[in-house]
This record gives structure tokens, sequence and C-alpha cells, in this order.
């Protein structure tokens, strides 16, 4: 539902035969009321002008063209209907020429034109823009068809700014062993994860709501930064075999507590104590938002398929797990023993399975394993926590990971992507994994559109930003992925992945020298790295250092029998060096190990 219409509506009411009475006025619209969708609204619906005419479903057209054209909101990344109304009245979106350079210029500023902030710069009326669509030139058709091919409409909209939204931070843990956190973590978890299957529900995914952890940081700042309407907080006391849980929802605009409850539970029963917490938040949202009206709006995505109680100790060795899993690097190896043994103590608990296959997808993308150790295993786990239940939708996306990275078939994988997303709308895991089975596919603004919508999730992640450039790096769009990227630097300038995607994107921005010194400075972070050594390699190529790059490639090759090198970059070096024999040949390795990053060759630079 767009403004078109509203405008024309109240002009006729204001211009027509029988001037309206003072109640019939006041019933259509009154002076300073902004009326329209906050999206879509004009700037002088905004600001509540009295004399709003047709000239506002012509902005209206514009927003909406533009959104097609780009695959983005010109004000996409706002957090709030208030941001987003005044960003109409007071910013000028990105020029399409900048997002979507290969538009024709007459289409790109037909569309720039209707959003102009000033009613007069516009068209008068809606047959006058017609007449000026139609006069753009037919040459113009065949590059539309072409940006078509790339923009799918079925890639889920951004996320609404009106939409009702939550953090989970960490429950403080009350238990008389300090060490009992990762539980109390845990139950936060996953509270949080129950929250993502409400449809119509923004929940802050856990590496964001966590940031906080161990801070002494005030709720409404949380709210804030994470850009959301609501906190819950609340404790966790632990006593054998129960657990004890009191929370309480906060509004983050008047810290008022929008409802609060004390759960003193068996632990075998937290399933059923999870989705009572959630549907309890849910309901308490919706009577925020419609002032006591009854709620329903807020409903749990596609049922879920888990019983009613699980084995206790597998469920607590099923959170330690999880806990090491978030802790990346050794943590993740620590953690498959843990989910072992939940299962062995409960065969049909599905967590403990998922929790597996997330371990050995990781492992496959970040190197710890060859593809061909990590993703089989992976594929196995997932599988198994499918079986026992098919609503699982982390097994799911582990899944879709699989058949992206490892099975290659990219349609698959974004099937399983959506299919999670249809039962978990609020899982950053599954945006993600979205995201890159599109970018696969050359479908690029849907692409990062799905990056847009994780990282809207997860605002304070510095993954959400190292994705999302890396897809507008195979979208050719290099300098904004740089722009992307700086935030997370200047926060985590040790981080040794960070720097090399920004070299990524200097090298091919043309920065030779900036490029080189990122690769660097990568490999001085992480002297493991083997895919900053071949980007390494690349740049001394480009700036004419061909004996460093020799020596460089060489001591890579040494190293490639013992550890898990990307057999991809050794052939790209091979390649930029011009010794294109010798590069097919580390290419027909790469293929024969699998490389998962082969799936985006076609589209590197």
């Amino acid at each position: 539902v767009t403004d078109f219409g509203i405008a024309k509506a109240i002009s006729v009411a204001r211009s027509g035969s029988e001037a309206p009475t003072k109640t019939s006025e006041s019933e259509l619209t009154s002076v300073g009321l902004a009326l329209g969708t906050p999206a879509y609204m004009a700037p002088e619906q905004v600001a509540g002008d009295p004399d709003v005419d047709a000239r506002a479903d012509v902005y209206s057209f514009g927003v909406v063209a533009y959104e097609l054209l780009a695959g983005a909101h010109p004000f996409a990344g706002k957090r709030g209907s208030a941001e987003l109304m005044a960003a109409h009245v007071t910013e000028m979106p990105r020029s399409l020429a900048d997002v979507r350079p290969e538009l024709p210029r007459g289409l790109v500023s037909l569309v720039m034109r209707c959003l102009a902030k000033d009613p007069a710069a516009r068209w008068s009326a809606g047959a006058d823009l017609l007449a000026e669509l139609e006069s753009v030139e037919a040459s113009a058709v065949g590059a539309l068809a072409a940006i078509a091919a790339t923009i799918t409409p079925d890639t889920g909209a951004p996320w609404d700014a009106t939409l009702p939204s939550v953090a989970v931070p960490p429950l403080t843990n009350l238990s008389s062993e300090p060490d009992n956190e990762y539980f109390s973590d845990g139950i936060a978890a996953e509270v949080l994860s129950a929250l993502t299957r409400m449809h119509g529900l923004r929940v802050a995914a856990q590496t964001s709501s966590f940031a906080f952890k161990g801070q002494s940081v005030d709720l409404r700042t949380i709210a804030d930064r994470l850009g959301v309407t609501s906190v819950l907080e609340g404790t966790v006391r632990r006593a054998g075999s129960r657990v004890r849980i009191a929370v309480q929802l906060v509004s983050a605009s008047d810290g008022l507590t929008l409802w609060s409850e004390r759960y003193d539970r068996e632990l075998a029963d937290i399933f059923a104590l999870q989705d009572d917490i959630a549907q309890s938040i849910a309901q308490a949202l919706e009577r925020r938002l419609t002032g006591g009206e009854k709620p329903g709006s807020l409903i749990i995505g596609g049922g879920h398929g888990r019983r009613a109680a699980v084995n206790p100790d597998a469920f607590e060795l099923y959170l330690r797990g999880r806990h090491l899993v978030e802790q990346r690097a050794e943590g993740m190896r620590e953690a498959l023993p843990c989910f072992e043994e939940a299962i062995r103590l409960d065969p049909e608990f599905s967590a403990p399975h998922a929790g597996i296959a997330m371990a050995f997808t990781l492992f496959g993308i970040y190197g710890a394993l060859r593809p061909r150790d990590a993703f089989p295993r992976a594929r196995e786990a997932a599988e198994r926590a499918l079986a026992i239940d098919p609503t699982d939708a982390l097994a799911l996306v582990m899944r879709a990971h699989c058949a992206l990275w490892f099975e290659w078939d990219f349609e698959k994988a974004e099937a399983r992507a959506r299919r999670a997303l249809e039962l978990a709308p609020g899982l950053y895991h599954a945006h993600f994994c979205l995201g890159y089975a599109l970018a696969a596919q050359g479908k690029f603004a849907d692409a990062i559109g799905a990056m847009e919508r994780a990282r809207a999730l997860d605002p304070l992640s510095k993954y959400a930003a190292y994705d999302l450039a890396w897809i507008l790096i195979f979208a050719g769009r290099w300098e904004q992925a740089i722009r992307e990227l700086q935030p997370g630097v200047s926060k985590h300038p040790q981080d040794a992945e960070l720097r090399r995607v920004l070299g990524f994107c200097l090298f091919y921005a043309g920065r030779l020298k900036e490029a080189r010194a990122e690769f660097k400075r990568a490999l001085e972070l992480n002297v493991r790295d083997r895919w900053a050594s071949c980007n390494l390699g690349q740049a001394l190529v480009a700036l004419g250092e061909m004996a460093e790059a020799r020596r460089l490639v060489r001591e890579i090759e040494q190293r490639a029998p013992h550890e898990p090198i990307p057999l991809l970059g050794i052939a790209i070096v091979h390649h930029w060096l011009g010794d294109d024999d010798t590069a097919l040949t580390w290419l027909e390795r790469s293929l024969e190990a699998r490389d998962y990053w082969l799936v985006m060759l076609r589209h590197d630079p």
C-alpha cells in the first residue's frame, strides 16, 4: 500500500463544487496532521502542509520507482518512523546513477526529479509524469531488460521501520556458581531464538544483543544502538532440575514496563517456557501498538516440531556447546563433545545435531578444515536434525550452506534459506545465507537487500558489514564497499579479516599501494590467513614487484600439502603472473578439493 491517491483525494475534496463544512474538513484531515505511509510520504505530507496536492503522489511514485530499480528504499537503514520521515524532509537519497550506473540517464533523471524536496520541481500531475516516462528513448528498453534480469521481486521487503522490535541482552546469572553464566546466556539466546519465529516482529540478533554484556549501559542506549523499541531484561537462577526466570519487557521510549513475569519450572519443560515468554512479549508489544485492542498480528511462523520436554542434562550440554560455538576459534572444536554427549543422552533432541552442522559449516567456510572434510559432516548433521524436526530453521540454514558452498546447487540453497525465513523471519543466519545464494546466481540487487536486512538485525556485528561488502564487491561497487567497511575497521583495527576485505576493495578500486598495505597488515595480525597471502601476491604483481610475488606464491605452495590452503588463491596469483598453465593446474586441484570460494569465481572482478 503506497500513498498514491491520498494527495489527490485531499485536493479534490478541497476544490470541489461544494465548499466543505468545518465537520467534513476535520474528518478528512486537519492542519498539522501527517497523513500517509511513512516509507512513501512526500516532504510536504510529513510537514503537515494543508495544501498537499497531486505532486505528493508523484513523489510517492518516485520512492517506489527508486526502490524497484535500486533494490533498496531511498532511505534504507533508517530506524523507526521518526527517522524515516525526517529523511524525507532533510536528506537527498544517493543518486540512482551511483547505485545503478548502467541505468539510462533519462530514467535516472526522471526518478530523481520525482524525489525533489520542493513540490514545484516535480511534475504537477501524474499525466505529465506519464508523458515524460513514455518519452524515455526506446533504446533504454534493452538496458532495462538487462537490469530486470538481476532484480527479482520475491526477496522479502526491507524491514518496516514501524514494526515492533525487541532486543534480548544476556540475563543476569543469580546462581551460586559463576561458571553457570553460559546457562543464563543460553536461556537468553533460546528466548531470542523463539522470538525470531514471530512474523511482524524484528529481533536484534544475538551478536548485537550480547554486545553490551558486562557493561554498565542503560536500556535506552542499548535500544538506540540496536534500533529497537523495547528491551527484555531479567534474571536466571538454576536450582537442581528447576530453573527460575524473572523477566520484564521495557519500552525504550519512556522506560515503562510493558510486561513482567516470574517463572519456576522444571528444566525439562524449557521449550514450553521459551514459547510462553515469546508469546507474552508479542502480546505486550501488540497492546502497546493497538492501545489495548485484541492482539493477534504477531504469530509464530510455520509452527515448530519440538517436543514438549527434553532431557535436562542434554539441554545443559547443548547450551554449553552453543556458548563455545559463539566464541569461534578453538571453542568450536570444544563444542563438539558437548553436542555429541547431548545426543547420546537424548537422541530425539534436534538442536545438538544443528549445533554440529553449524560448527562444521564454519570449519569449512573459515578454513579450519578442508571443504571435503567439513561440509559432508555438516550436511549429515543437518539432515539428522531435520529428520527429527523438519521445522528446525537453523538446521535448514546449515543445509542451505552445504548446498551453496559444497554441492553448488544455488537454487536449492536459496529455496532452503527462504523456507528457514518462513519459519523464523527474524533469523539473521537465514538472511545472510540467502544473500550469498542470490549473489551466486548473479542476483546482486536482491543479494544486497538480503544482506541489508541481515545487518539491520545485527547492526553491531563486524560480520554483517563484512558480508555486505563482499556482495558489493561482486556487484562491482568497490567504493561503496569501502565505505561500508571503514567504520568496522576503525572500531576493530586488529581484525585481520576486515583488513583483508578492505584491501581487496582498494585493489579493485585501483588504490594499489593502500591495498598492499592492508594485505600486509592482515598478515601481521594473522600469519595463518593464506587468502591474505594470495591477495598480497595479486597486489605485488599489479605494482610490478614480480620477484617478490613469485617468492610469496612459492612459500604458499610449500604449505599447501600440510594446511587447508585456498588452492584457488594460488591459481589466481599464477594467472596474474601470466603463468596460465600453472594457474590451470592449481585450478583443477581447487576443483578436486571443492574449494568453497569457487562458487563466486565467475563474479570475481
